[in-house]
């Protein structure tokens, strides 16, 4: 699943991570992801979510190496109409430039917070899969909503040339309880 960058998405995933660096709290506007269905049930499963991406090779300016690619796995416990266990999620980036990959936020069906991580590092731009995994144990409220989310915060790096193309944005991965 391939989505391209509009200047309009650097500017909501930046507006984004900047409310939630001055307020603390994910209030972000979503920015397009993967939704998983995930049939109500109990056990231990694990979710593959597909690929998302931001490419801004396209963009007038910027060079070929201006993209970064994610996907994630969650580890989930019991999942029921109201609430899905989420024991950890992995999340994989793959980037063209060196890119670094900021906060993690895990929302409950309201979009508060119920799980935050700091900051996590380089993503280096060779085109090879990093991955951090992240241990949550939290049982996530759906709120009456169809489904709950998890955002990671990225900033793609600048690639130079005529624009010098890069900047903040968001991979968000939902799940989506089913019968």
């Amino acid at each position: 699943m391939k989505k391209r960058a509009t200047s309009a998405a650097l500017a909501a995933g930046t507006a984004a991570l900047a409310m939630v660096m001055s307020t603390g709290t994910a209030h972000a506007e979503d920015i397009p992801g993967f939704v998983n269905k995930v049939k109500i049930g109990s056990g231990t499963r694990t979710v593959y979510t597909g690929h998302t991406e931001l490419d801004q090779t396209e963009l007038k300016g910027c060079l070929d190496n201006a993209w970064i690619q994610g996907h994630a796995t969650w580890t989930l416990g019991n999942v029921t109409a109201t609430s899905i266990v989420v024991k950890s999620i992995q999340v994989y980036y793959r980037a063209g430039v060196t890119s670094y990959v900021g906060e993690q936020y895990l929302l409950r069906g309201n979009n508060k917070s119920v799980w935050a991580k700091a900051a996590s590092g380089d993503v280096p731009g060779d085109t090879h899969d990093r991955s951090e995994t992240y241990a949550i144990n939290k049982t996530v409220p759906l709120d009456g909503k169809s489904s709950i989310s998890f955002w990671s915060y990225f900033s793609l790096g600048r690639t130079g040339g005529p624009a010098d193309c890069g900047g903040i944005s968001t991979f968000t991965y939902k799940l989506q309880p089913v019968r």
